[in-house]
């Protein structure tokens, strides 16, 4: 799907399809000619993506974020996808977490439900040092949620976490 612009057309949807079509040497390839508005096309082109199946919650997330910003809300955006709107809201969330903790997210150092439990930690300096203990500590999800109960339950547990060596355990170093 394109649209128009001057001489020359934008591709709205289907940008893997023509790098694969020119990769193969083809010159010329079927297209739709859809001469929408610039919050359409971005519409299109954000749906698109997201439907593809190998985005990171991260970059789901990032692209709900888009289409809101745009003024499209969380129900219209779950309409078209097939989700629910609390999908949305709580895949939406991650984007709170440090980016540390986002990008161990995206690589797959950590899993969606050990960013989740972060989430509790409002803390972006609690939150890092915790991301480095379920990397070099090799915490369960079970094992984190009974450390972010210290954390939540006692201030000094806290400060204890803030005072130690925060550097990035080898295993998160890119």
């Amino acid at each position: 799907v394109v649209r128009q612009i001057g001489e020359k057309y934008e591709i709205i949807a289907g940008e893997r399809r023509y790098k694969a079509a020119s990769l193969a040497g083809i010159k010329k390839i079927p297209a739709i000619v859809n001469n929408t508005d610039d919050n359409t096309s971005a519409e299109i082109a954000l749906l698109e993506n997201l439907q593809r199946k190998n985005l990171t919650v991260i970059e789901e997330a990032k692209s709900f974020k888009k289409l809101m910003d745009r003024g499209f809300k969380q129900e219209t955006i779950a309409s078209k996808l097939g989700i629910s709107q609390s999908a949305i809201a709580n895949q939406k969330r991650l984007l709170n977490l440090c980016d540390d903790v986002q990008e161990a997210l995206m690589e797959k150092d950590i899993s969606e439900r050990h960013a989740r439990s972060l989430l509790k930690i409002t803390d972006l300096e609690v939150q890092k040092n915790m991301l480095y203990r379920i990397v070099s500590e090799k915490l369960t999800v079970r094992q984190l949620d009974l450390e972010i109960n210290k954390v939540l339950e006692d201030p000094d547990y806290i400060k204890s976490l803030k005072e130690k060596d925060s550097d990035k355990p080898e295993e998160i170093k890119n």
